[in-house]
């Protein structure tokens, strides 16, 4: 279906349980990277310039918080 690469950073915040639902319900694969879990994630997000989560890199084009119309363009949902 969707040609994209999605990868999430994630904590254990709202906002990111809120993006992930988006997600499922679009029925968007994605890879989660928990920044709570894995410092490796958050040095890895920091060395991208980002130092917020949720992020949502989708082909290497990043979307910072939840931004549920920015999401449907960039993936192009209808």
């Amino acid at each position: 279906m969707l040609n994209k690469n999605v990868v999430i950073y994630t904590n254990e915040s709202q906002d990111s349980v809120k993006l992930k639902n988006i997600l499922n319900e679009w029925d968007i694969d994605y890879e989660e990277r928990n920044i709570s879990e894995n410092n490796d994630y958050l040095i890895e997000l920091q060395k991208k310039g980002i130092f917020a989560t949720p992020a949502t890199f989708i082909d290497n084009y990043c979307i910072q918080g939840v931004q549920p119309d920015h999401l449907k363009t960039e993936l192009n949902i209808n």
